[in-house]
C-alpha cells in the first residue's frame, strides 16, 4: 500500500508516513510528545535569521537552565527527518519512533537520492518517555548532512547555469 502511495505522489518530494499499528489517536498523542526536543546550547547549528525569532516570546524555558535549548523538530517534514533520522543513537531513534512500527519518508534530492525508511526492530530499546534530547556527537552529523546537501546544491547549480565550464570536470572539484 505504501508503494502505491509514493507511486501517487511521486513528482511531489518531501512526503513523510508514519505507520502504527497502535491506531492515529496514539500516535497523534506520540507525535505531540516530539514536536519539541533539546539540543546542547552550546551546540554550533544555524539557529536561523534574527528576524525570523520571536520577539514577543515571554515563555520561561527551565531546559536552559540545565544546558539545553528546547527547539522545534519538524517530523512531518521529510527533508528534516532525512538529516536528524540517519544521525541519532539508537535510543534516540526509538523514542523518535515511540509506538509507531515505520516511518517511511521520501525527501528533496538534495537530502536523499530514494526514499528512506525506518523501522522499529526487535532489539531497539523502549522509548522511554523523557523529551527527545540530542546529544552533541548527534548535533554534529545533523549539521554534517546540512553541510553535505548545501554542497549538493552548489554543484547542481553551476552544473546548470555554467554547463560548458563545469563540462567535463571531476564532480568533487565543484564542491
Amino acid at each position: 500500500m505504501v508503494d502505491r502511495l509514493i507511486d501517487i505522489v511521486r513528482d511531489r518530494p518531501a512526503l513523510v508516513f508514519w505507520m502504527c499499528g497502535e491506531g492515529g489517536d496514539v500516535l497523534y498523542r506520540h507525535l505531540r510528545t516530539i514536536n519539541m526536543i533539546l539540543i546542547p546550547a552550546t551546540s554550533q547549528i544555524d539557529r536561523g535569521k534574527s528576524y525570523e525569532q520571536n520577539p514577543l516570546s515571554q515563555e520561561v524555558d527551565h531546559a536552559q537552565h540545565s544546558g539545553d535549548e528546547r527547539v522545534l523538530f519538524r517530523h512531518a517534514d521529510a527533508n528534516v527527518m532525512a538529516q536528524v533520522m540517519p544521525s541519532l543513537s539508537y535510543a534516540n531513534m526509538s523514542r523518535v519512533l515511540g509506538p509507531a512500527d515505520q516511518i517511511l519518508y521520501s525527501a528533496d534530492a538534495d537530502w536523499s537520492e530514494k526514499p528512506m525508511s525506518i523501522r522499529r526492530a526487535n532489539d531497539m530499546p523502549l522509548p522511554n518517555a523523557a523529551p527527545l534530547k540530542l546529544s552533541s556527537e548527534e548535533v554534529v552529523r545533523i549539521e554534517n548532512y546540512r553541510r553535505l546537501a548545501a554542497r549538493r546544491r552548489r554543484v547542481f547549480y553551476l552544473q546548470d547555469t555554467c554547463p560548458v565550464e563545469t563540462e567535463g570536470a571531476i564532480p568533487q572539484s565543484l564542491k
